[in-house]
């Protein structure tokens, strides 16, 4: 029977090699970068909240497959990363409970993410966690290349700053663990876009 930990290697092995394999050139932001970051941020908070084995391993496999469906493009993609880690787990014999609680972990990154548990909570302050990051501005600048490749449009610098003033106004984070450790370089990095927004009027 295979461990939770090796089932972990195996799905970053799996993830990894579909991500570079297949990863579109305009998900600049939404990248095996991005997937690697939001993994080690579920490690982290893990720790913290002292996640068991077993409930570490579905935290850590949703967050690997979280935004595999960006393959085939944004809309949707919770759904298909859903779909594959489905297919994936299935292959690897696993239970149907397990399955769930991973898909209902990716299922929770959504927006507005609506998280109904710890492992679910975790995974989606993870999957922002740049916004308590000091590259934040590094991280936005890559996330407004991919939206304008997408939308076909350019952002001014006030409606992109605007944008990401109203993202983190709106999508507080989950879990103490994450306002412990991300929540003053996050209130930082919001006083500073309230700056630039007004240096940009």
């Amino acid at each position: 029977m295979t461990t939770p930990e090796k089932l972990v290697e195996k799905t970053s092995a799996h993830v990894t090699v579909l991500l570079r394999k297949n990863h579109p050139t305009w998900a600049v932001y939404h990248s095996l970068a991005h997937t690697l970051d939001t993994v080690h941020a579920c490690i982290t908070l893990a720790g913290d909240v002292q996640l068991d084995g077993k409930e570490k391993a579905i935290l850590l496999i949703a967050a690997w497959f979280h935004d595999t469906g960006y393959i085939e493009g944004p809309g949707g993609h919770e759904d298909r990363s859903v779909e594959r880690a489905t297919a994936f787990l299935t292959e690897q014999g696993c239970d149907a409970p397990t399955i769930e609680k991973v898909t209902s972990a990716i299922t929770a990154t959504r927006l507005p993410q609506a998280p109904r548990s710890d492992v679910e909570a975790i995974l989606c302050d993870a999957d922002v966690v740049h916004a308590g990051g000091d590259d934040f501005l590094l991280k936005s600048a890559l996330l407004r290349t991919e939206m304008e490749a997408l939308h076909g449009r350019t952002y001014t610098d006030k409606e992109w700053f605007r944008f990401n003033v109203s993202f983190l106004e709106g999508h507080p984070f989950h879990t103490h663990q994450a306002r412990s450790r991300f929540g003053r370089q996050r209130a930082e990095n919001l006083a500073l876009l309230r700056r630039m927004v007004e240096q940009a009027s």
